[in-house]
């Protein structure tokens, strides 16, 4: 504190007061002001040889009105670095900055260092700053503005006409949903449709990953028997008719698989598989889907297809006599291509698995029905690649494919229905029928469509889209009826409206409504290069554009401006095939800045695939803080061990000293806790950044705790305790013994909450339930229980997972089954239960590093069946039985070991014995148990030890007494138990306390209860004990 100073003076004194002879003496407290603390020094003033560091501090005399501190406010020190280059050189420029504008120019600047000062003491010759105009389009007017809107469970924020917004799916789907704003006839911005291109179902995902198990099997030419389930469900999911325009491109996936899978089978498929198949096809193309389509087809153009006058043709009748085999291509779009060039490689389907429905339906041709069902189910128009970077649409390669395929259907068309009636007998499938008016695809050139017995005659000229496209593009070249100028950087480009506005909605919202643009002759498109506008223009005439690395990312900017999507997609494709270590990280920010979503999530697992490389880049240790710990707090990093990312994190903190004051929220998403004690002391406490910075040293500290204190870990539990997956680490539930209604168990085995699988570990050298289970780090101890004769067990084992074995130790004092046993502070505490006469209120305590049991002192009531845990170096001892009918009760005790005391808090609010208890996030879980009254419940209830409080949860979604409970990844699981006497569990239930709900999310090999549970961190090797299993390691 400053110093307290009295100092005396005369006082103005009222007149009176002076006569009347009185004295008065006035004194002034004053207060000396007070030191700020120093502020970080500054930056060395040169950045090599010798120079100076500043810091400053503030008075804090003008905030209360004291006194001037005494001494500098500032404070000055030398700063010595390595010695200067003769020549002074320049550094890398850094990235640009971010316009200041998002319209109407703004401006960016990025800078260089110089690296060193030159022979004469002067700085690099030329300037270490560039400055550069950006965003110069004009800035929408409001009326061009979409306002916010809620519209199907979404929040679609302002836009200006022509951009895109993008939204998560509904709950019910996976991906982005998109909604652009469009400006109407009166130049007034509104919200077009939301677009689900992008929205995969959980269902449709779910049979889409099924279907890789079965497609494995048919690369190795083993039966695909599940294909019939995967087209049963697929129809049954169409049949709903609640699905988004991404579902409709999922299944057409799902087919391509089915087909691929039928081919490397070694079996015929059967009728109802094919039938069903073609159903499937047929809902798709209902005439009724026409606008999920049109959805579909704005993200993967190409996909619908037929023209709209062949989709609305179609029809469900039933499927009539097909008069010969029919042989479909086999290897995807790909090998397709290659059937279309060469016969041979065919899947044969025979003519028998199509049956006659009525005898009215053979006026309908057979052969127009089967091509139809094909070509709108497999006949995409594929793009060919012409030359390095150039892409064209194929608009004649299918002329082959139908010939083939007339050919095949026409071989024997003569069968009769009566014969396939008598041979095969009837099924009434739904199926794809086509008008009479709807014809095979052409074989040549000009190619009469037309039913075989029809006199309609449909002339269809196959190349006449590349001819209007060629003509166009002359007339373009030789400034013929061109009715507007493109200008841009200087540069004119004649064009016509009317083709400019067929490729791109923003050329047709300029033109098509009362702009000012779509009067004028000249409209002039700023924020773009005038040479991608010149390979744009050229695209719209040509259906080709040469994309290079040299002009990729001006490219995409170009076409997602004036919303050329397909341009923009091949971009985003290109610069994925050239995306490596190096270019990655901008590839991201790029993707990112164009909302081109595929490419950003590309990019960034690509980063976390090869993130050991990656972030020795220049481009890595560029980057902001915010993209940075993004990158490091994802779960999907691949990295080898934690080091790595502390090491690539001071990488990028050398890179720039006025990084240290956003060190510390990097530090946050770094996992210390998993990171070698050793390597904390030796390498990260040294650091002097860290050493600064208290809110490092208290993220220190949490990493030691963790450390050390093994058995308080579930206490500990966050984000930077888990795992990454790229480890290979895993928390697995380890159950042991129990009973069903038949029989008391000895199995031991372990269940992996992500992959739901099960894995038999070493069995218990005898049956027993009842019993108390433990884990210390990566070792678990059982004690007590009660044998298949009745009597009580007072046997002590430990589970040694490496040697996956049990060590048997040394055996308790007193014999107890129906026990609650603890892990606390590194001793194991056998509290209660039954000794084979009498309930037991002694608790004993094992020490591991001697090998022995003590008492210690008791419990204030005898209790069997009671739900103990640790917390905070505390024992908690709720419920139990206490009566003769095992009737429970709602007492909860508490014993301190260091001052072995026993004391009392808050009651539960159902008294209960048989019940289960768990610690998630500082809280005590209650679960289940038994009440003379209510029987066995489903109800659970949470205790805060720093409100003493209880709280009821959700009820669990089954009754469960004596069940098995563990806590995995801030999730509680509950595993069996027993409904009622005669009814036990085989299901799993987990709980998530941020919803407060339970769901059933798996089931154990057998029904059981009395079981006990832990959880346990295990390694999974690559070698394995058992063809197709993991051997799992134990994690310190």
């Amino acid at each position: 504190m400053g110093a307290l100073l009295l100092h005396c003076c005369c006082c103005a004194l009222p007149p009176a007061a002076l006569t009347a002879g009185r004295l008065f003496v006035c004194f002034v407290l004053t207060v000396e002001g007070q030191w700020l603390e120093w502020t970080p020094w500054t930056r060395c003033s040169v950045t090599c040889s010798n120079g100076t560091q500043q810091r400053t501090r503030r008075c804090s005399a003008s905030v209360h009105g004291w006194t001037e501190c005494k001494g500098p406010h500032a404070d000055t020190r030398n700063c010595v670095l390595t010695a200067c280059p003769a020549d002074g050189k320049w550094g890398n420029w850094n990235h640009w900055s971010l316009c200041s504008k998002t319209c109407d120019t703004g401006w960016q600047q990025r800078f260089r260092m110089c690296q060193g000062t030159g022979e004469q003491g002067y700085p690099c010759e030329g300037s270490g700053e560039e400055v550069r105009t950006c965003n110069d389009k004009k800035c929408p007017a409001p009326h061009e503005m979409c306002r916010d809107e809620y519209v199907v469970s979404m929040t679609w924020k302002r836009a200006a006409a022509g951009e895109i917004v993008y939204n998560k799916c509904p709950s019910n789907a996976t991906g982005s949903a998109s909604r652009r704003c469009l400006l109407d006839t009166n130049g007034v911005a509104y919200w077009g449709p939301p677009s689900f291109a992008r929205c995969i179902s959980h269902e449709y995902r779910y049979l889409h990953l099924s279907l890789r198990e079965h497609l494995a099997k048919g690369q190795r030419t083993l039966a695909g028997e599940g294909m019939s389930q995967v087209v049963r469900s697929l129809l049954e999911l169409m049949s709903r008719k609640s699905y988004y325009s991404g579902d409709l491109l999922f299944s057409v996936e799902i087919l391509r698989n089915v087909t691929d899978t039928f081919k490397r089978a070694t079996y015929i498929p059967a009728a109802d598989d094919i039938q069903r198949f073609f159903q499937v096809v047929s809902l798709m193309l209902d005439v009724l889907n026409r606008e999920k389509w049109d959805d579909a087809q704005q993200f993967n153009a190409g996909t619908q297809s037929g023209s709209l006058s062949t989709v609305i043709s179609i029809q469900r009748e039933p499927v009539t006599a097909v008069s010969s085999d029919v042989h479909f291509p086999t290897k995807g779009r790909r090998g397709m291509k290659d059937w279309a060039r060469s016969s041979e490689d065919k899947l044969f389907i025979p003519k028998e698995v199509f049956t006659l429905a009525s005898s009215d339906a053979l006026t309908i041709p057979t052969q127009q029905r089967a091509m139809s069902l094909f070509h709108r189910s497999f006949a995409h128009p594929f793009q060919r690649k012409r030359g390095p970077g150039t892409w064209r649409h194929d608009c004649g390669f299918w002329n082959n494919v139908y010939k083939k395929i007339k050919k095949a259907i026409t071989r024997e068309k003569h069968q009769t229905a009566d014969a396939l009636d008598k041979c095969y007998g009837k099924m009434d499938p739904m199926a794809v029928a086509v008008s009479a008016t709807t014809t095979i695809e052409p074989e040549e050139a000009g190619f009469p469509r037309g039913t075989l017995d029809s006199e309609d005659y449909v002339f269809v000229e196959s190349r006449h889209c590349n001819k209007v496209l060629a003509g166009l593009n002359s007339l373009r070249l030789n400034n013929a009826f061109c009715d507007v100028i493109l200008c841009c950087g200087g540069q004119e480009f004649p064009c016509h409206r009317i083709v400019l506005a067929s490729f791109s909605s923003y050329f047709q919202a300029m033109f098509s409504t009362d702009l000012m643009e779509s009067r004028q002759e000249r409209v002039a498109i700023n924020g773009v290069e005038p040479q991608m506008i010149g390979m744009l223009v050229s695209y719209a005439y040509t259906a080709e554009v040469v994309i290079t690395k040299a002009n990729v990312q001006a490219l995409l900017a170009a076409a997602n401006l004036l919303d050329i999507m397909a341009v923009r997609e091949a971009c985003c494709r290109f610069m994925e095939r050239q995306m490596d270590e190096m270019n990655c990280v901008g590839i991201h920010c790029f993707a990112e800045a164009h909302s081109c979503g595929e490419l950003e999530h590309r990019s960034m697992e690509f980063i976390l695939q090869h993130f050991s490389t990656v972030c020795k880049q220049e481009e890595f240790l560029s980057l902001c803080a915010d993209k940075l710990t993004e990158i490091i707090a994802s779960d999907e990093l691949n990295v080898p061990k934690e080091e790595t990312v502390f090491e690539a994190v001071l990488l990028w903190l050398q890179k720039s000293a006025a990084r240290k004051h956003v060190f510390e929220k990097v530090l946050e998403h770094i996992r210390l806790p998993l990171i070698s004690p050793y390597y904390i002391h030796d390498v990260i406490e040294s650091q002097s950044v860290i050493q600064e910075s208290l809110q490092c040293q208290r993220l220190i500290s949490e990493a030691k705790d963790y450390l050390l204190l093994q058995d308080r870990r579930g206490e500990l539990f966050g984000p930077r305790t888990r795992p990454r997956r790229a480890t290979g680490t895993a928390a697995v539930i380890v159950t042991v013994g129990g009973e069903d209604d038949k029989v008391v168990l000895r199995s031991v085995e372990s269940f992996d909450p992500i992959t739901t699988q099960w894995k038999s570990l070493a069995c218990l050298p005898f049956a027993v339930s009842k019993h108390g289970l433990v884990v210390s780090g990566s070792t678990l101890y059982l004690a007590g229980g009660e044998f298949p004769d009745g009597s009580a067990s007072r046997e002590m084992w430990r589970y040694d997972p490496c040697f996956d074995s049990w060590l048997e130790m040394a055996p308790m004092n007193v014999a107890r089954s129906e026990l609650g046993l603890a892990m606390l502070d590194g001793f194991v505490f056998a509290v209660g239960g039954w000794e084979g006469h009498s309930r037991l209120d002694s608790v004993e305590c094992y020490n591991p590093h001697t090998n022995s049991w003590q008492f210690v002192e008791p419990m204030k009531m005898a209790v069997t069946s009671p739900a103990v845990v640790a917390l905070d170096g505390l024992l908690y001892v709720t419920g139990g039985a206490v009566l003769e009918d095992g009737d429970g009760m709602d007492l909860a005790q508490v014993y301190n070991p260091k001052a072995c005391m026993w004391t009392e808090v808050a009651p539960m609010q159902i008294a209960r014995s048989g019940s289960a208890a768990c610690i998630l996030k500082g809280k005590i879980y209650v679960i289940g148990g038994w009440h003379a009254s209510t029987e066995n419940t489903d109800k659970v209830e949470c205790f805060n030890p720093k409100t003493n409080k209880w709280t009821m949860c959700a009820t669990m979604k089954e009754r469960r007494y004596r069940p098995g409970v563990a806590v995995v990844d801030g999730k509680i699981y509950v595993l069996g138990g027993e409904e009622g006497w005669d009814r036990y569990h085989d299901t799993i239930e987990r709980y998530c306390d941020e919803t407060d709900s339970w769901e059933i999310i798996g089931e154990m090999p057998t029904s059981r209860s009395w079981l006990s549970c832990v959880s346990l961190q295990v390694r999974k090797d690559s070698r394995s004990s058992h063809p197709g299993t993991d051997q799992e390691y134990p994690v310190d």
